[in-house]
C-alpha cells in the first residue's frame, strides 16, 4: 500500500473519488475499507509533511538585525521622557506594613477597618412573619 500511495495521491489530485480508488484497490486484491483507506491517506500525508519540513536556521532570518547594538536607532522621534515617580503619600494615621504584621497591633487595625456584625446564633434572622 505504501508503494501505491504516491500514485493514489496523484489520482485524488486529478479528481478521482475515494470510493473509486478503494474499489480499484479491492479489485486488485487489497481488501481496504473506507476508514482504513482514510487512515492510510492521513498517515501518508502527515509523514510527507514532516519529511518536507526543514528546521529554520539563524542564517535564513534576514528580515531583522540580530547582531550587537552598535548605537541608538534614530528615527526622528523625540527621546522618551520618563515621568518622575510620585512620592508615597503616607499619612501618620495610616498603618505601616510593620504595624500590620505585628500580631499585637494587627487586631486593633482589623477592628478599625472591619465592621463587626452581631452574632445571629439563637436569634430570629428576620422579624417579618
Amino acid at each position: 500500500m505504501r508503494a501505491l500511495m504516491p500514485e493514489i495521491e496523484r489520482q485524488i489530485a486529478d479528481g478521482v473519488h475515494w470510493d473509486d480508488v478503494i474499489a480499484a484497490l479491492n479489485a486488485g486484491g487489497l481488501e481496504v475499507s473506507r476508514e482504513t483507506f482514510k487512515s492510510y491517506l492521513y498517515r501518508y500525508r502527515r509523514d510527507r509533511r514532516s519529511a518536507n519540513a526543514s528546521p529554520i536556521s539563524v542564517e535564513q532570518n534576514t528580515d531583522r538585525n540580530t547582531g550587537p547594538d552598535t548605537g541608538a536607532m534614530e528615527d526622528g522621534n523625540p527621546p522618551l521622557e520618563t515621568p518622575e515617580p510620585e512620592p508615597d503619600n503616607v499619612t501618620a494615621n495610616e498603618p505601616s506594613l510593620g504595624d500590620i504584621l505585628d500580631p499585637r497591633k494587627r487586631d486593633a487595625i482589623t477592628d478599625r477597618y472591619m465592621q463587626q456584625k452581631p452574632t445571629l446564633i439563637g436569634k430570629k434572622r428576620s422579624e417579618s412573619k
